[in-house]
């Protein structure tokens, strides 16, 4: 039950991530490297990377803290499964995340583009939506929990069923 929870979290921490990044950032020679390169700092790239490992393990303690286990056995859990994502997780908060990023979205955007969003950023509406990113996470994590908590009895049972024919 233990490797199933950490399979599911690792999966997660990726699609939680680019979800994140598709969602809220958006960019587009050297002069648009250099729009790019504002855009990355209006956004807030590091502080929101971080934002959301937090809220990977906010999201691991819910997931373990749903099941009926026995508190010293769910402490255990989430303690072992916070470990084995410790390297993968250190390893994110290294990416350069501003570089990749900033390649990807030059290649999709155009320089007016990239500016018109550097203006929207900058805009009342632009800060706004910047300063409620974290609780749009949040928010997008609890929904996926609520979402995944339905399903996993029909994933558990498609499994059982797929071992059972093996």
């Amino acid at each position: 039950m233990l490797i199933r929870y950490q399979e599911i979290i690792m999966k997660r921490i990726p699609y939680t991530l680019l979800l994140l990044f598709l969602a809220s950032f958006s960019f587009a020679s050297a002069d648009v490297n250099e729009k790019a390169s504002e855009l990355m700092k209006l956004m807030e790239i590091r502080k929101n990377i971080d934002a959301s490992m937090a809220q990977v393990s906010i999201y691991v303690d819910q997931m373990i803290d749903s099941q009926e286990l026995e508190p010293e056995v769910k402490e255990a859990a989430k303690a072992k499964i916070k470990a084995s994502m410790a390297a993968p997780v250190e390893a994110m908060k290294e990416m350069n995340w501003e570089s990749m990023f900033g390649e990807i979205y030059t290649e999709v955007f155009s320089e007016d583009e990239i500016q018109g969003i550097i203006d929207f950023y900058k805009s009342p509406v632009g800060k706004k939506m910047l300063e409620k990113q974290p609780e749009l996470v949040a928010a997008t994590m609890q929904r996926m929990q609520t979402e995944m908590a339905k399903l996993m009895p029909k994933i558990q049972a498609a499994t059982m069923s797929a071992i059972q024919d093996a």
